[in-house]
């Protein structure tokens, strides 16, 4: 069996946020564990420049991922630019070919933000032409042999973009695991600033 499992977030910390507690029970499982974003985070900064945040925001969703002694991706892409096209859809094919995990998670298809919807588009997607043999996608990785199990985490605020609540179909119990989550959000150091100035949401 393949035990590889990639979580597939937009930002540097929407993954701790929404699905590490999940991933932690995994790696007791024995899964092998990698945390991709597709964009760098770079506008999450009052203070500092854009590419001063994204190498920032990287160093930090490397961290985070280390706590389960697992791998980060980043697809090349930027915050508040995602947009289903060739080269979203590339970068996203080339870290699931590379990765060749059995389940991936991502963002649900309904979310607050656009990016976030767009990058579920994009996973799911890659998920699939990730086996195709003639999708060509800048990567020396073959072909998978098949598409991985594709799951979504909540919607923030478990509603849909209507204010509607999401169908919930079973949960996770993480309770076990809680404190290896506070510790991979606590990566993100640089988003307790950030998310203050947008309203007084700490980490």
């Amino acid at each position: 069996m393949n035990k590889r499992v990639l979580a597939f977030g937009c930002h540097p910390d929407d993954i701790e946020f929404m699905a590490t507690g999940t991933l932690a029970l995994l790696a007791e499982r024995g899964y092998e564990i990698h945390l991709a974003t597709m964009t760098g985070g770079e506008v999450g900064s009052p203070t500092l420049s854009r590419e001063a945040i994204r190498a920032k925001r990287l160093g930090e969703a490397a961290d985070s991922a280390r706590v389960l002694n697992g791998v980060y991706h980043y697809a090349g892409g930027c915050d508040l630019e995602v947009e289903y096209n060739s080269f979203y859809r590339k970068a996203a094919t080339k870290i699931i070919r590379e990765v060749n995990p059995e389940i991936v998670l991502t963002q649900p298809p309904m979310d607050y933000l656009v990016d976030h919807e767009l990058t579920s588009r994009l996973v799911q997607n890659a998920a699939y032409i990730a086996s195709v043999p003639l999708y060509e996608c800048g990567t020396a990785a073959p072909p998978t042999s098949r598409a991985p199990y594709l799951y979504y985490w909540n919607s923030v605020g478990l509603k849909d973009a209507f204010g509607r609540p999401l169908p919930m179909h079973f949960g996770v119990d993480i309770s076990a695991v809680m404190g290896v989550k506070g510790k991979m959000l606590a990566c993100h150091e640089s988003q307790r600033e950030w998310l203050a100035a947008m309203g007084g949401t700490h980490i």
